[in-house]
């Protein structure tokens, strides 16, 4: 889920994942090529870490994931291997889980 950045959660399958496996208890997802991916197919779109946003998966490595954001531009990667693969998609958010987020955003930016 996507409880890693706001305890918000959806997001848009990314159809390249094919299946999920599980070494020891971390679950692995693995793509066509027999690759793995990080965040998996429900990691292919997450809100934007500065405005909530659109961002887009434009690199997939073993432990984390790279996003840019289609509406304020703003790149940022998420660490996937401490929670593991969101179990459903994070995008878009329901309207309680962008009122949560935008709660969370705003106390961090309180403490500069």
């Amino acid at each position: 889920m996507f409880f890693n950045l706001f305890g918000a959660a959806k997001l848009v399958a990314n159809r390249r994942a094919r299946s999920t496996q599980t070494l020891g208890a971390r679950a692995l997802c693995i793509d066509e090529t027999g690759e793995i991916m990080s965040g998996g197919i429900n990691a292919a779109i997450v809100p934007c870490m500065k405005c909530l946003g659109r961002a887009v998966r434009v690199y997939e490595g073993m432990e984390n994931d790279g996003y840019e954001c289609n509406e304020c531009g703003h790149k940022f990667s998420i660490d996937w291997s401490h929670g593991g693969p969101p179990v459903k998609p994070c995008w878009p958010l329901s309207e309680e889980e962008e009122n949560e987020a935008r709660r969370i955003i705003e106390l961090i930016n309180k403490r500069g």
